[in-house]
């Protein structure tokens, strides 16, 4: 027989239906004037007020923001709820004193949606932020009733000469005239009541215009009780998102969807009394909530019906097979069956394919590593040396076994040397500048399989001794064993024809060096002066002489007796002429020098076919 099965799903989703608005204050002189009627005089010892309220500015005390205002300050009557300071929130009721509960703490949120209430039941005063306590005062009193021009007022107080305005948005303002617990508040805090509610003298939906919109002919506010209290707008734009009708938080009217799914049945019928034959998403049906409003219920009615298939399954020959049905099996089945319920609710009929089969597989995991380490394999064992014999064994995608057999090789680090040969110093592979021979120094590279390869240097450092000694007019290099090139340094270093010994000697004055060739390495000496070449002591006695020398100025040359002098020639180191005298006669003469620069000259002299060069110092 065939199994019927009725599957009914029903969820009842509620949220906000029509768009519910609030009123925003500008808190400079916007206000709601409800009037003074004898429905909002409350006297007596118990009293609620409630309001949701989205601030935007606090005032600087907490008794300026009023929310809900009744006040007669020549007898200190009536009630009020009020904020500011920062966040706090206050209530206070007058019987010839005023009793005043505010919070200890800011316990409000700028440009947030909250709940505010405060409650007295004739012996305790309690104020509510979102349904939560929030401060008690114990009080024992009879609220007095306010002077007959005190009106009943929203977002403002009874004296709208001296602003004590809110600012921001007010929704869903509430005066009861009975005690409401905090089970009471939280209960109904988040919706509209649709029906009269005892005790509930005065409600202000505050749904009016539309949202930020121009509404400048939309200056009523409607009291929702039966005691018309309706309030009046005074000081509002009545255009844009401030001090006009803009988006509230309390939802009124609110819906649902009554989802119903169904197997294997070919009618239903629904609570409208209608009967379906087929999928609906569309029929409604409008009921009352618990607040008195429509709620609106929508049909989402689903026809389904049984289904069937297969599952085919390949076992491993030698192993167990579970099924879903929990059965082992160690053989081929094409017969078994199970029955599962589908997401839509109905039957579903699953017929077992199972085939035992040999798919088991092996094969070679090859590996190498570097002599030395620790190779860790996938059987989680340490293998230090080579390995041809390791199994281990996997399941592979056809659930059967396959076994891996390990195939290692430790692979030999190797080893070299760095021969290099370098002048004065050498910068090596691993940064460092060697100034000296070095064997020693080893650096770690990685080799093309991966392994370490140790580089040893073997650095030789030549060098070239370019000192020399000076034995004027002769040079000699320190530097023993090379190969030797003598340069005119006056003529930009050209090289002297001929001079390629250890040792020079120069033919004439000038300044000499070296250029050095030892073990591949070429270095140059500095230039050497040499400025006593053809110097003659004379054909002239001992007697003559130059004074003082060196000098800074003048000097005196004396020849000891008078003489008939040719010519006095001065000459800089390079022989050129720099200063020149003829035609004397005297024992002693007086030469001025000086306007010559500091420097070696020769002072050349000449008379009756004798010669003598001295060699002078400017300093």
């Amino acid at each position: 027989m065939k199994k019927i099965t009725l599957i009914v799903i029903l969820v009842f989703l509620i949220f906000n239906g029509n768009a519910q608005n609030a009123l925003n204050f500008d808190g400079i002189n916007d206000y709601v004037d409800a009037g003074n009627s004898s429905s909002v005089q409350i006297t007596g010892s118990v009293i609620t007020l409630e309001a949701w309220i989205y601030p935007t500015v606090w005032e600087s005390n907490v008794w300026q923001g009023n929310v809900i205002n009744k006040e007669d300050d020549s007898n200190n009557s009536g009630y009020m709820l009020r904020c500011g300071a920062g966040g706090k929130l206050n209530f206070n009721l007058g019987n010839g004193s005023w009793n005043e509960l505010t919070s200890t703490t800011a316990v409000l949120t700028l440009n947030t949606w909250q709940h505010i209430a405060g409650t007295y039941d004739g012996t305790t005063m309690t104020i509510y932020v979102d349904g939560v306590v929030v401060g008690t005062k114990t009080v024992t009193m009879t609220i007095s009733n306010t002077n007959n021009t005190q009106n009943l007022m929203i977002g403002n107080w009874s004296y709208t000469t001296s602003n004590r305005g809110f600012t921001g948005a007010i929704d869903d303002a509430r005066i009861w005239s009975i005690y409401r617990s905090q089970s009471d508040i939280q209960s109904s805090m988040n919706n509209e009541f649709c029906s009269s509610m005892s005790g509930l003298i005065a409600y202000y939906k505050l749904n009016e215009g539309v949202a930020s919109g121009v509404n400048t002919g939309v200056i009523t506010a409607s009291d929702f009780t039966a005691n018309a209290n309706d309030g009046t707008l005074s000081g509002f734009s009545l255009s844009g998102s401030t001090s006009n009708w803009t988006a509230g938080t309390v939802a009124g009217a609110d819906s649902s969807v009554d989802v119903i799914s169904l197997c294997d049945l070919t009618t239903y019928t629904w609570t409208d009394g209608l009967v379906y034959t087929s999928d609906n998403s569309t029929a409604t049906q409008t009921l009352q909530n618990s607040y008195g409003c429509d709620s609106i219920v929508t049909l989402n009615l689903t026809f389904n019906t049984s289904s069937s298939g297969t599952d085919v399954q390949i076992g491993c020959i030698g192993s167990v097979f579970t099924w879903i049905d929990n059965v082992d099996y160690l053989t081929d089945n094409s017969t078994a069956t199970h029955t599962i319920t589908t997401v839509s609710g109905c039957d579903s009929i699953v017929t077992l394919n199972l085939t035992f089969s040999n798919n088991s597989t092996t094969g070679i995991d090859v590996q190498s590593t570097c002599a030395g380490n620790t190779f860790n394999w996938i059987d989680g064992v340490d293998y230090l040396t080579d390995n041809s014999t390791a199994t281990h064994t996997l399941m592979n995608v056809a659930g059967c076994d396959s076994v891996v057999t390990l195939n290692l090789t430790f692979l030999d680090n190797s080893t070299g040397t760095d021969v290099q040969t370098a002048c004065d110093s050498y910068t090596w592979i691993n940064g460092t500048v060697y100034t000296s021979s070095n064997t020693t120094a080893t650096h770690t590279l990685t080799s093309a399989n991966g392994c370490d390869s140790i580089v040893t240097l073997n650095l030789t450092i030549n060098t070239v001794d370019s000192t020399v000694i000076t034995t004027d007019p002769t040079i000699t290099a320190n530097q023993v064993g090379a190969t030797y090139k003598w340069l005119n340094c006056e003529s930009s270093f050209t090289e002297i024809a001929g001079e390629v010994g250890q040792s020079f000697t120069a033919s004439e004055n000038g300044e000499f060096a070296v250029e050095i060739t030892n073990n591949g390495c070429v270095d140059t000496s500095a230039c050497i002066t040499i400025a006593t070449v053809s110097l003659q002591e004379s054909d002239f006695d001992s007697n003559t002489k130059l004074y003082p020398n060196p000098t800074n100025g003048s000097v005196t040359l004396s020849f000891g007796a008078a003489i008939e002098l040719e010519n006095i020639v001065i000459e800089d180191i390079s022989g050129k002429k720099i200063k020149s005298i003829k035609g004397w006669t005297a024992d002693v003469i007086m030469i001025d020098l000086s306007e010559l620069t500091n420097g070696i000259y020769f002072v050349k002299i000449n008379s009756e076919g004798r010669n003598k060069v001295i060699k002078l110092v400017k300093e």
